[in-house]
């Protein structure tokens, strides 16, 4: 992305960004690049390295270790989703987001509280139904509302929930088991998590 530097783009994520101690997340999350695998596009349209053919785009954290051909990701069918990711049952929706503020605020509806959770370390972009389901527009509503709520509506991230709310918990095509090795570059994790 250093390649694909965008100034304006990068001071833009940045101001949806609310960054508060009460939540749990640590404050280096808090950062414009954090939010970059949802931008991936702008980034690399802003560098004239998009070209319109493209119909995927796959996005890494720098702690993944590739074992194998990531072609594959390139024809797994993705259907009508918008993204690609592995579900991580080890945690689910309720550990991340607080339902109860949900419910007073009446957005709770179509979430569920017990759906695993996906892996925001890998993520494979379908082009065309993330941007006609307007996912990026969804998560950034998702920020404006932590944003403007007086209480934390998620705990322990800045940009896994809000990507989890706009995708519903369920809205992406289920990568294997064998995309994730749970838990390189966490300094943390729970017992289970690592069996």
């Amino acid at each position: 992305l250093f390649r694909s530097h965008n100034t304006k783009l990068q001071e833009h994520i940045a101001g949806l960004i609310s960054f508060r101690s009460s939540s749990g997340a640590r404050q280096s999350l808090a950062s414009a690049f954090n939010f970059a695998p949802f931008y991936l596009k702008e980034f690399l349209e802003s560098a004239g390295s998009f070209d319109t053919d493209i119909r995927r785009l796959i996005y890494m954290d720098a702690d993944v270790v590739v074992t194998g051909d990531v072609a594959e990701l390139l024809t797994f069918d993705m259907q009508s989703f918008p993204c690609a990711a592995v579900p991580y049952c080890e945690q689910r929706f309720d550990s991340y987001i607080n339902f109860v503020q949900l419910q007073a605020m009446g957005l709770a509806e179509g979430q569920d509280p017990d759906a695993c959770i996906a892996n925001r370390g890998l993520i494979v972009v379908n082009v065309e139904q993330w941007e006609q389901q307007e996912i990026t527009s969804k998560i950034e509503l998702w920020m404006e509302r932590y944003s403007q709520s007086s209480v934390d509506l998620w705990f322990g991230g800045m940009s896994q929930p809000p990507w989890l709310l706009a995708l519903g918990g369920k809205n992406y095509a289920q990568l294997g088991q064998e995309w994730n090795c749970n838990g390189l570059g966490r300094s943390s994790m729970a017992k289970a998590e690592g069996q």
